[in-house]
């Protein structure tokens, strides 16, 4: 996962990979992400895994490809929510301001309606939360965390500023104990 940024970067720069390469190249990032299930980032005895986090670097550098359509930055944001609202793990080396990386990235594409991009936001609000506690608290501290680490980078870039008021909105009606 870690040569592909680089990869799609020199293409990006100077094209020399097929539309099919790409799109192999974004079948198997995409894939590889769905079935990834080790969320460590810092392991003390072994260093870093940091999976998710190289992930979200893949996808920010695959959503800047012109190859890719409408449907697949649509996949990019499902594939985000997907890992940013995992139960097992409480995310904790960054992968929250990795993971806004690629959602900068379509958002900059302007390809995806201003309602289709709330709607994404507001799911995260909606998100099914688990009946234990420690599956939900931990949830519940990815999504908080992704949404302010989104909220930020969306106001330091302005990029679509006006999203600003649904993230507060999805966050407010997240956690109300914290933002009443």
């Amino acid at each position: 996962m870690l040569v592909i940024p680089l990869l799609i970067m020199k293409h990006r720069e100077s094209p020399f990979l097929s539309k099919e390469q790409i799109q192999q190249i974004k079948e198997k990032v995409f894939h590889s992400l769905q079935e990834e299930r080790d969320y460590r980032g810092y392991d003390e005895e072994k260093g870093w895994a940091h999976a998710i986090a190289h992930a979200a670097d893949a996808l920010d550098d695959l959503a800047q490809c012109s190859e890719l359509d409408k449907n697949d930055l649509i996949t990019i944001l499902d594939l985000v929510y997907e890992k940013m609202t995992i139960t097992d793990r409480i995310y904790s080396d960054g992968e929250d301001e990795r993971m806004v990386r690629p959602i900068i990235s379509v958002l900059n594409r302007k390809m995806l309606s201003q309602t289709y991009v709330e709607q994404w936001i507001q799911s995260f609000g909606d998100v099914e939360k688990s009946s234990e506690f420690l599956p939900a608290f931990k949830q519940k501290n990815n999504i908080k965390n992704f949404l302010k680490s989104l909220y930020f980078r969306v106001k330091f870039y302005k990029v679509d500023a006006d999203l600003c008021p649904t993230i507060e909105h999805t966050l407010f009606k997240f956690e109300k104990v914290y933002y009443s």
